[in-house]
């Protein structure tokens, strides 16, 4: 719904850029892309900051059910440590791919209908789903918190705020490149302006990967709360 509802301005952009000085800060000129081409990652990073949210509700479930004092429960059965938390986890990372590929679609397909001249609908998915390794990231983080320290879980949820400051509004407060390269939806590339960067995407797969790993001994070593 927010992918058709900002597809829905693309095809007025050019007029409403044109009277509004200030949302000409979000942007940089790029020389051979379109206005809409250029407004299409600022769209893109936001929808992807908001579709962690349900990514990062799935895997703190699981530190809510402690809470709530059920996982002695599933514990006491058959039922390991790892397959218990990698069942949150994986619903973690199938929500951060529907959420994604859902902006990507209702943004292209709702943007192309209102635009005279089109642009691929690919265009859109891929600079949509290039998030996903930035999502991943996000979960793995909330594992971490999860398997070493659980009253800490909740931060979690400030760096997703201050994710969604720094590159929402940074071209606005010319916040420095280290402060944007702080939150890894910095570090994504902006397509369809910039050119795909694969060593990028591996390397933060890799991180999330890594924070998952962390995450899940963390969880098999530690006290269950009664």
């Amino acid at each position: 719904m927010i992918g058709a509802s900002y597809g829905s301005v693309l095809g007025d952009l050019e007029s409403f850029f044109a009277d509004v000085e200030i949302m000409q800060e979000f942007l940089a000129a790029t020389p051979g892309s379109s206005l809409t081409e250029q407004f299409i990652p600022m769209l893109m990073s936001v929808m992807a900051i908001i579709g962690t949210i349900p990514v990062l509700l799935a895997v703190l479930r699981l530190k809510g059910e402690e809470k709530n004092g059920r996982l002695e429960h599933f514990l006491s059965r058959a039922v390991s440590r790892s397959h218990l938390m990698g069942s949150y986890v994986l619903i973690s990372l199938i929500t951060s791919f529907i959420m994604l590929s859902l902006a990507g679609l209702g943004l292209g397909s709702v943007g192309n209908a209102m635009m005279v001249e089109g642009l691929p609908l690919r265009m859109f998915y891929e600079a949509a789903i290039v998030y996903l390794p930035a999502a991943w990231i996000m979960a793995g983080l909330a594992a971490v918190f999860i398997g070493w320290m659980p009253k800490l879980s909740s931060l979690v949820w400030l760096y997703l705020v201050f994710s969604f400051v720094v590159v929402y509004l940074g071209a606005l407060f010319q916040f420095p490149d280290w402060v944007e390269k702080a939150t890894p939806f910095g570090h994504i590339p902006q397509l369809p302006v910039e050119e795909q960067n694969f060593a990028v995407l591996a390397l933060l797969t890799a991180v999330a990967v890594f924070l998952l790993i962390a995450g899940f001994i963390g969880f098999n070593r530690r006290d269950i709360s009664n």
